[in-house]
């Protein structure tokens, strides 16, 4: 008959007295409850940094980027809701830690809640005011768990009513508590699997609620406060509470009752091996490390020991007189009525220190949690072409990134919900440090081609689309802006030549339009009275350049042309005649004055209109 192993007895010796192969001291301390596992989770995390940066990373190497999607969801809204989930929410960064949670304790329990605005308010004439505004013992007491005030408003004093409202203008965000799994307490369904999530109330905390804590009861939802004066567990809203759980297999849900299990609990003789190591290196770095070095008295030439001359206490005493001065002064000469020999006991340590088996047994811990060996030791750059083991991880570590993607939906549902967002939805998207060239350059092809899109093809080289192409435009805005300023000079110069030809002009320069508005300055003299203009011959500007002047005219003397012969013009009553006559002779000077004139009945209308006002004011 065989025999029957019994991997959980406790017992030395089987029935055929042989030794049980599963006593062994890292079952021993296996832990039995899911307190014990919770408590060795945390030990862990805090100890042991090699395992907690190695699941630190794993986590954030799949947080790169988040994208979102939605079928009323614009491309401006699209990014507006990136910038505050990335700049002001931290998104990814809250996704990460929560994470943490999730491989390093088998469990998440989060919570997503608007900051408390909370107000009293007058029973009698309804006067509010907010809490975190007020002194405690002097604006308010807190008394059986209600406020005591007296209404500035009017006077009476009594309990004051509460008023509770919620921040949505909060830059911050939706909030976002990760409560600790050890004050977690599940009601489990074994056949169903449904599932109630209470909290234990910490000790300290309803201690501060009993005592009326001021920020505690400015920000503390009020229903924990109810759970605390009834001396009850807290119970958390279904919509407003999340759990995610690294599952057991089947055998052991009846034992864990809705619980997840942290992965270093299927090599948990590791973890104990480990230690132990540590414990070692630890006491190795504490006796062998620096050797303990002391003198003796040696024998004399002829065999005559010195201590049958002088006393051990005289030998001693100028042994420790010697090493006094040597370390005030390492140069000085010292003598000794007698030889010594110098000794040298321990300094072994490195001899005795465990690293490599420490390291072997982090090897397994992780390897077994499926932790790339490359990824956790930093050495995936030293690898030619794509690590293996890296995809390995990539695969293996998938199904773990999906509660991570469930939990940034729900807050991208709760930010619907609570901060009036349209539908939205997020995905991760993946860059893998294991993409070669090869594969960078399939994705350009296929972006080539029309298969996939750019921003595909782009993220692959970690090139923001977004910014490419607002910098495509402003280059475009700046090459066009370029190009019109070069016109613009090439029609200054054809506009000069056609000037001096008398030739007819292709359109008014654009400084003709801008210059001299309102009266012209200077020597200009305004019209006299009874509308006669200076004397001169209307029309009579010169159409060439000034004399004496040589050279072709600049845009500055046509200006002053036209300026003149528009004083001329201004008040004639042959003006339009003389227009004509001009326009025949010279287009250019025409177009010229024409403008000038305008803009002359522009500026007299404006003054008109502000003498009136200010004479209406008066």
């Amino acid at each position: 008959m065989a025999q029957e192993l019994n991997p959980y007895s406790r017992k030395d010796l089987d029935q055929l007295g042989v030794a049980n192969p599963f006593r062994t001291y890292s079952n021993a301390v296996y832990p039995r409850t899911m307190d014990e596992v919770l408590q060795w989770a945390e030990w862990l995390w805090m100890r042991h940094g090699v395992y907690t940066m190695a699941i630190r990373r794993s986590i954030r190497y799949f947080l790169n980027e988040l994208e979102l999607y939605g079928d009323d969801l614009s491309i401006d809204e699209r990014k507006d809701y990136s910038l505050q989930l990335n700049r002001d929410f931290n998104i990814l960064t809250k996704a990460a830690l929560v994470g943490d949670d999730f491989i390093g304790f088998g469990n998440s329990f989060t919570s997503l809640t608007l900051p408390i605005l909370r107000s009293i308010q007058c029973k009698e004439c309804g006067h509010s005011r907010v809490l975190k505004k007020l002194i405690p013992e002097e604006d308010y007491t807190w008394e059986g768990f209600q406020f005591h005030s007296k209404c500035p408003a009017c006077a009476t004093e009594g309990v004051q009513e509460r008023k509770d409202s919620y921040d949505k203008s909060s830059e911050n965000g939706l909030q976002v508590i990760r409560w600790n799994p050890r004050d977690i307490e599940i009601d489990y369904a074994d056949y169903s699997g449904a599932r109630e999530y209470y909290l234990r109330i910490d000790g300290d905390a309803a201690g501060k609620i009993k005592d009326g804590d001021h920020l505690t009861l400015c920000s503390t939802p009020w229903e924990f406060i109810e759970a605390v004066e009834e001396e009850q567990r807290f119970k958390f809203n279904p919509e407003k509470f999340r759990h995610f759980e690294i599952p057991p297999v089947a055998t052991l849900q009846y034992k864990v009752k809705g619980w997840g299990m942290p992965l270093f609990m299927s090599c948990f003789s590791q973890v104990v091996q480990l230690q132990m190591l540590d414990r070692l290196d630890e006491a190795v770095a504490t006796d062998f490390i620096i050797p303990l070095r002391y003198l003796t008295p040696s024998t004399t030439k002829g065999g005559v020991d010195p201590l049958q001359t002088f006393g051990m206490g005289n030998f001693m005493g100028n042994v420790m007189k010697m090493i006094k001065e040597h370390k005030n002064d390492p140069t000085t000469w010292h003598t000794l009525p007698a030889p010594v020999e110098y000794n040298v006991a321990g300094g072994e340590g490195s001899q005795l220190q465990q690293a490599e088996q420490i390291d072997r047994r982090i090897d397994n811990l992780l390897n077994t949690m499926g932790v790339a060996t490359e990824f956790y030791r930093g050495s995936v750059s030293a690898i030619a072409g794509p690590p293996i083991a890296l995809k390995a991880f990539e695969r293996s570590w998938g199904h773990f990134v999906t509660p991570i993607t469930s939990w940034i939906n729900w807050y991208l549902e709760q930010c619907s919900e609570q901060l009036g967002w349209k539908e939205v939805h997020g995905r991760l998207v993946m860059s893998s440090i294991a993409e070669d060239d090869t594969s960078k350059q399939v994705k350009l092809n296929l972006s080539s081609a029309g298969v996939v899109s750019q921003t595909t093809a782009l993220k692959a080289f970690n090139i923001d689309p977004d910014i490419e192409r607002e910098r495509l435009k402003e280059e475009r805005r700046q090459q066009a802006d370029d190009a019109r300023e070069e016109n613009a000079k090439e029609m200054d110069a054809q506009m000069l030549d056609e000037y001096v030809q008398q030739g007819a002009p292709s359109q008014i320069p654009p400084n003709a339009a801008q210059a001299n508005m309102g009266l012209p300055p200077g020597e200009a003299a305004p019209p006299a009275e009874g509308g006669v203009m200076p004397a001169g011959a209307p029309g009579a500007a010169p159409a060439g350049p000034p004399a004496g002047g040589g050279g072709s005219p600049t845009l500055d003397q046509m200006q002053a042309d036209a300026a003149a012969a528009a004083q001329q013009l201004f008040a004639s009553p042959t003006r339009q005649s003389e227009l004509a006559n001009m326009k025949k002779t010279n287009p250019t000077l025409h177009a010229l004055v024409k403008q000038e004139l305008d803009n002359m009945e522009q500026g007299i209308q404006s003054q008109a209109l502000t003498q009136a006002k200010s004479q209406g004011g008066m």
